[in-house]
């Protein structure tokens, strides 16, 4: 019994020694990487930055787009440096109350402008697209770092005239809800005026 023993604390002791170094290192650097790889904006990493006293500012936007969509200027500042990032944050709900899914994407400032223009491009090949047009169909999005999409389907096919657009948030498990093409105007304004009042911050 007194052998077995010795023998099983032995065989512990060399397993320990045999495990290679990498293995033996703190688990930090890894972790580190697998959460900075689902940062894909500036304002995210920013966000996620540890060790560091973080102010974050939101200021919502009155977009009167419905209860689907939430827009929010955010400031980041880390209080101990001079680091400071602008942005707008975009939650979606899922249009089924039930379940009541949310899915967030943060833009960083200059995607905000890109998405500015995107949805002027948008609404005007929809208001343009007539029974004249000879494209079967018509797929347009934009697709921002973080996993915000909004896209316009226009088809002419064995179905009947379909022109649908969408706006979806978050990467993993994105959350869609339907916007109707007069709407985009509607969304423009209310990422201009976010865009406005962050440029004068």
């Amino acid at each position: 019994m007194y052998l077995r023993a010795r023998t099983c604390f032995a065989s512990v002791i060399l397993a320990s020694l045999a495990v290679p170094v990498l293995a033996q290192q703190p688990a930090q650097r890894v972790v580190a990487s697998l959460v900075d790889n689902e940062l894909h904006t500036r304002i995210e990493r920013l966000l996620a930055s540890p060790d560091t006293l973080l102010q974050t500012d939101y200021y919502h936007i009155d977009m009167r787009f419905g209860p689907n969509v939430r827009l929010d200027a955010v400031i980041v500042t880390a209080l101990d440096s001079a680091a400071r990032m602008q942005g707008l944050r975009v939650q979606v709900r899922d249009q089924d109350k039930a379940k009541q899914f949310e899915a967030t994407t943060y833009l960083d400032l200059d995607e905000v402008e890109r998405f500015s223009r995107a949805i002027s491009v948008i609404a005007d090949v929809g208001g343009k697209w007539s029974v004249h047009d000879e494209r079967r169909a018509t797929d347009l999005s934009f697709t921002s770092n973080g996993g915000l999409r909004l896209s316009l389907y226009q088809s002419d096919y064995q179905s009947g005239r379909i022109q649908r657009a969408t706006l979806s948030t978050g990467v993993n498990d994105p959350v869609t809800t339907q916007i109707e093409l007069p709407e985009l105007p509607t969304l423009k304004h209310a990422v201009d005026e976010a865009l406005a009042w962050l440029k004068a911050k």
